[in-house]
């Protein structure tokens, strides 16, 4: 939510692949990607998916909590968005942008 609610530009280092997106509003941000062609427009669920799993991947993010509060994510009270960054997590390390499943690029 910080990050969406600041606008947040964030950049991002995975296996020396340097890639970043900046966040236009609550539900949408520019990706950038420099093996792609060009910018890409992300929103709704697709921009939780992708922020969440860049923000993860370049370990922005607090795994110790999901490691040490797994109901918190996906117990009975938990939210789709803490269902989705805990699977995420879990699967961070076999999961590269590419292989993101329902995450729609949009040339901007």
């Amino acid at each position: 939510h910080h990050v969406a609610s600041q606008r947040m530009f964030v950049s991002c280092c995975i296996d020396a692949h340097f890639t970043a997106f900046q966040v236009l509003d609550e539900r949408n941000l520019l990706y950038y990607d420099p093996l792609s062609a060009g910018l890409s427009l992300v929103s709704g669920e697709s921009f939780n998916k992708l922020a969440g799993f860049l923000l993860l991947k370049c370990c922005y993010g607090d795994s110790q909590h999901m490691q040490e509060n797994k109901a918190h994510y996906m117990g009975p009270d938990a939210n789709p968005t803490r269902r989705m960054l805990y699977n995420l997590w879990r699967q961070i390390n076999n999961l590269e942008v590419g292989s993101l499943h329902n995450v729609r690029f949009t040339p901007a």
